[in-house]
C-alpha cells in the first residue's frame, strides 16, 4: 500500500505543474484533496458492507479491483503534457500553454542541500507536511477502532461517523482554494501566519474529543 500510494501526490503535482495554468492551480490541488476526502468517506460504509456480509477478505479484493480499474482508466485517458494528449484541440493547448511559465529546467539554478536546509521557507512546509501525515494516520489507521473499542460504537455507526473527518475535508478544500488567490492579491492574513493559526485551531479542537464523558458529542469534533 505505502509503495503505490506514495508515487500518488508527486505525480499529482506534476500534472498539476505539466497541465493547468497558475490562476488555477488552487482549484485543481483543491479537487484533488477534496477527492481523497470524499473517497475516504465513502469508503468506510461500503468496506463494512463488504466486511459483514462478503467477509474481510472481500474488502480487500474490492480495494484491489477498484484500484486496478482507476489505473487503467488513468493510463488510457491522461497524458504527460498537453502537446501529448490527441483530444486537445489548438486554442485548448494554446490556452494552457500561455497560463503556465515557459520555463527550461536545465536553465534553473543549481541548489545545494545547503542552501535549502537553511531556508526557513523550506522548515515551514516541512513541518505543515509533518502536521499534515500524522493527522491523516490518525484518521485512517486509528480513529474507527478507537470509535469501536473506546466508545462503544457498533461497526455500522463507527463507519458512519468515520465519514465526518473526510466529508468535512473535502468540504473545506473548497475554502482553502482562494487562499493562494488572496495572498496574490495582497489582503493579508497570509503566508507563515495562516500556517501557524490553522494549526493552532486544529489543535484546540483535537484535545476536547477526550474530555467528552460521552461517544455522542465526542464524534462530531
Amino acid at each position: 500500500m505505502g509503495m503505490g500510494e506514495s508515487v500518488i501526490f508527486p505525480s499529482s503535482n506534476r500534472w498539476v505543474a505539466n497541465w493547468i495554468p497558475t490562476a488555477e492551480r488552487g482549484l485543481a490541488n483543491g479537487l484533488i484533496f477534496a477527492g481523497v476526502g470524499a473517497g475516504s468517506a465513502f469508503a468506510p460504509p461500503l468496506l463494512r458492507y463488504a466486511m459483514v456480509h462478503l467477509g474481510w477478505r472481500a474488502s480487500f479484493w474490492g480495494c484491489g479491483v477498484l484500484g486496478l480499474l482507476a489505473a487503467a482508466g488513468w493510463y488510457w485517458l491522461a497524458r504527460n503534457h498537453p502537446d501529448e494528449h490527441t483530444w486537445l484541440n489548438d486554442a485548448e493547448r494554446k490556452w494552457i500553454h500561455q497560463g503556465i511559465p515557459q520555463r527550461d529546467p536545465l536553465e534553473a539554478p543549481k541548489l545545494s542541500w545547503g542552501t535549502m536546509l537553511g531556508n526557513k521557507d523550506v522548515w515551514t512546509l516541512t513541518s505543515s507536511y509533518i502536521c499534515f501525515g500524522y493527522t491523516p494516520t490518525i484518521f485512517f489507521t486509528w480513529f474507527f477502532i478507537y470509535l469501536t473499542r473506546v466508545r462503544g460504537l457498533n461497526l455500522q455507526a463507527a463507519s458512519y461517523y468515520t465519514m465526518l473527518p473526510f466529508l468535512a475535508m473535502s468540504v473545506d478544500r473548497r475554502w482553502a482554494d482562494g487562499l493562494p488567490t488572496s495572498c496574490a492579491g495582497g489582503s493579508g492574513g497570509c503566508g507563515d501566519a495562516a500556517v501557524w493559526r490553522g494549526l493552532g485551531c486544529w489543535a484546540r479542537v483535537s484535545l476536547s474529543p477526550p474530555r467528552c464523558t460521552s461517544p455522542l458529542p465526542a464524534q462530531p469534533v
